[in-house]
Parts: C-alpha cells; sequence; structure tokens
C-alpha cells in the first residue's frame, strides 16, 4: 500500500470497537492549481454544527477506544483547543470514552512536502495506532 501504514489493514476491525474521528462529516478545500484539492482546517462553527452528530454516533457505536485525528477531532472529542504535538500518544478517559487517544492526521503526513519530515510522522502515526492496538488488547 503506498500510504504506509498497510500493516493495520483488518487490525481495528478485528480488535473490538474503535472509533476514528475527524470532528466533522464534511470538508472545505483550495483547489491546488493541478486539478487536485488542499482540505482546509474545520472552523469552530463546523465542529460544533458535527457536534450533536457526533455525540450521537459515539453513544450508538459505545466504543472502547475513540482515535482522535488531528487537532480539530480533539477539540470535538476534549471539549477545548488541543495541544497536538504535546499532548498525543496517550490514552486518557474523556466524557465519550475511558480510552481517547489523539494522534496526527494522515491527511497532514500526505501533505508534508519534506521526505524525512513525512517519514518521521508516519513513524509517530504507527506507533499512536500500536498504543490504541495494545492498550485494548490488555484490557
Amino acid at each position: 500500500h503506498g500510504h504506509g501504514y498497510g500493516e493495520f489493514e483488518g487490525e481495528f476491525e478485528t480488535a473490538g470497537k474503535f472509533y476514528f474521528t475527524n470532528a466533522v462529516k464534511h470538508f472545505q478545500f483550495d483547489h491546488n492549481g493541478q486539478g487536485g484539492r488542499i482540505h482546509k482546517r474545520p472552523k469552530e462553527a463546523d465542529i460544533a454544527a458535527c457536534h450533536d452528530w457526533l455525540a450521537t454516533e459515539i453513544s450508538i457505536i459505545k466504543p472502547s477506544v475513540i482515535i482522535c485525528l488531528g487537532a480539530s477531532a480533539g477539540r470535538a472529542i476534549w471539549g477545548r483547543k488541543v495541544r497536538l504535538l504535546t499532548e498525543r500518544g496517550s490514552l486518557r478517559q474523556t466524557s465519550y470514552c475511558r480510552k481517547t487517544l489523539l494522534t496526527l492526521h494522515p491527511a497532514a503526513i500526505l501533505r508534508c512536502q519534506d521526505p524525512g519530515r513525512r517519514q518521521q510522522m508516519l513513524a509517530t502515526l504507527k506507533a499512536d495506532l500500536h498504543l490504541a492496538l495494545s492498550t485494548h488488547e490488555s484490557s
């Protein structure tokens, strides 16, 4: 797989109830000049507009682990601004779930222009996902 994290293929489907979120169901974008689109960070109003949907979906699924992809998802779940680089990588209790993990958004990795930094970001995401899996398996 070209995205570099194919090692997780099927892992989360068989391990239990994991809920991945980026906090919003829609996105805004800019054109990149090459026929493609660059996703914009959701605004506070976008996150607020999706809050009821997010809370309802989580209450129906009742996940054992929530994985927040990026700072916007962290903001939606924690109800406050989060500092992605200092708060990521550990499981914490939230009002939605006993085990909630904040990690990098895969799109941020794909947009990174520096190959060395991109590999570092991918390794960080993989480590965070392994933490979620191992913690779930040990409970």
